[in-house]
Order: structure tokens, then sequence, then C-alpha cells
């Protein structure tokens, strides 16, 4: 039997009510935007339209799992990041829009000594980026993007634990045309040495590595602590492990004048700065998101 859109609008509301979702006409909206690829337009426009009993089931089952809190981007698949669409598999960390700012801190570095994009490309140097603990791959991929749109020539090298991750990152690399820009490495945080005694240097380090202390996951909101994986939460007793282990190893993949940007968690941001201690040939400053969170921890060398 069919049912029209309106209806059925009305029916996933009551069903994301009933599942204790914030807002739940505000999830309808963007259950039907993202997994049945309705823009709010068209949803508008379309609401005395009948959906097909099929695509009604279909999407009927999708809801019923956000209901139980599955993230929206496992169900749709994908995430928008930065303005481009990322592939999402269940178990990876969902790409947030306050990460954006890592994005926005790297660029703003990289063109505060050439602020035109054409200064910098006619240099033809190219910029290696490496993001460790990559998930998705969407802070790499997507800092390596906007360079290519600028003409800018740079690679960039993904490193994750976890295979999922980097078969999900390498699907990303080639949807967004940069494969042939990237290599891959299954490793724990940092690359393996090439057995040169100056090692592999990046001239941008990026890194959201898991900041949220082990006892603390149990509370997060199902979407996040049920759902997503553990390893790329969980960053020891009190969040910080991995900015330990970032701070006692970057300088030996940095380059001298390069940048190293990291996300932190809510009110971590002078703990991880004092694990820094930064020396003279550096400095360190902090960057907010979108919510006035600092967000991002941005490292530079001067020499």
């Amino acid at each position: 039997m069919e049912i029209s859109l309106r209806d059925f609008s009305r029916q996933l509301t009551e069903l994301f009510a009933q599942a204790g979702l914030k807002e739940p006409r505000i999830e309808m909206r963007l259950f039907l935007r993202e997994v049945a690829g309705l823009a709010l337009e068209e949803q508008l426009a379309r609401a005395d339209q009948p959906l097909a009993e099929e695509m009604a089931a279909d999407l009927w089952s999708k809801a019923k799992r956000r209901a139980d809190r599955e993230p929206l981007a496992y169900i749709a698949g994908e995430a928008w990041f930065y303005g481009r669409s990322f592939l999402v598999q269940t178990g990876l960390l969902v790409p947030r829009s306050d990460s954006e700012v890592l994005i926005e801190a790297a660029l703003e570095e990289l063109f505060s000594l050439n602020p035109e994009p054409e200064a910098m490309a006619a240099e033809k140097k190219r910029l290696h980026i490496l993001d460790t603990c990559c998930g998705t791959g969407c802070l790499g991929l997507t800092l390596l993007a906007e360079l290519k749109e600028r003409g800018i020539p740079a690679s960039l090298h993904l490193v994750d634990l976890e295979e999922l991750a980097l078969e999900t990152a390498k699907a990303n690399a080639d949807r967004l045309g940069l494969t042939d820009l990237i290599s891959f490495e299954k490793a724990d945080l940092w690359p393996a040495k090439d057995g040169s005694e100056a090692g592999v240097r990046y001239d941008v380090i990026l890194s959201n590595p898991p900041y949220i202390p082990s006892g603390d996951i149990s509370g997060l909101m199902p979407e996040v602590g049920v759902w997503e994986s553990k390893r790329a939460l969980d960053g020891g007793i009190d969040g910080l492990d991995f900015y330990r282990r970032l701070a006692h190893g970057y300088q030996d993949y940095l380059t001298d004048a390069g940048i190293v940007i990291l996300e932190l968690g809510a009110g971590q941001d002078e703990q991880a700065v004092a694990l820094f201690q930064p020396a003279e040939q550096t400095w360190i400053r902090l960057r907010k998101d979108y919510s006035g969170q600092q967000r991002a921890l941005i490292l530079k060398g001067h020499t």
C-alpha cells in the first residue's frame, strides 16, 4: 500500500520521538536528505506524492536502525566534510564539522608566508603531508584536495592501525581522484623508519587521535560510545595518552619549518600544550571550533 511522503514523514517523526532522539522533526528531515536523497525543498514540494511501497519499506527498515541510535552516517554510508562526501563504514569515526577547523588552520599556516597560491605553486616544492590515525582519511584527503585545487604540488601518507580504516581511506582517495598522490601504511601512530639516518620528514602532520578518557566512553551518547570504534575513541585514563606519544615523537618526522595540527577534546587544551614544551624554534597556538571549544592545537617551527 502506497503512502504519501507527508504521512511517511509524520510516521518517521513519531518513531524518532519515541526513540528519544532530540528534535525528531529535524532528525526526520536529515534522514530523508541523507538516506533517501531528498533535499529539503524536494521534501516540501513532493509532500503529497506517494512513496512506492518497496521504497517506503526500505526507508522504514533503515529508520528503525536510526531509532536504535545507529549513526546516520553509517546508515547512509557517507558523511559530508568540508564540502566533500566521504564514505563511512560502521565502526569508523564519523567525520564531524568540528574537525574542519584543522583544515582551516592548515591552509592558514601554509599560506601565511606565501598568501598567493600561485607563488607557492611556482616554487615547485612538493609538500609532504602525514595524516596519522587517519580513519576515513577525511583530514589528509581534504587538505590534499584543497592544495590540488590551488595548483600546489603535495603528497599524502595515510597511517592507521585498522585495516578497515585504510580500506575506506583508499576508497575515498579513489572517489576524489587523489590515489596517485597518496601512500598508505598500517602502523600504530608513526610510519616505519625508512632506514636512513634522517628518516621521513613531513611539512604537515595532521591527526585526530583518540582522546576520550577510558572511563568516560560508556557515558557518551550511544551514537558514539556504542557504535564508533573504541580504539578510535579511547585516549587512556586521562585521555592524553596519544598526545604524549605525539609530543615525544613528532620531532623525528616534522621538517624544521613544518606544522603539526592536532584535534583536541573539550577542556584538554592546557594539558595538551604543556606536553609539547615547545623549544625556542617553535610556537604553539590554539584554534576554536564553531561552538567555541578549543579544538585544534597548532605547532609550527621557525627554523
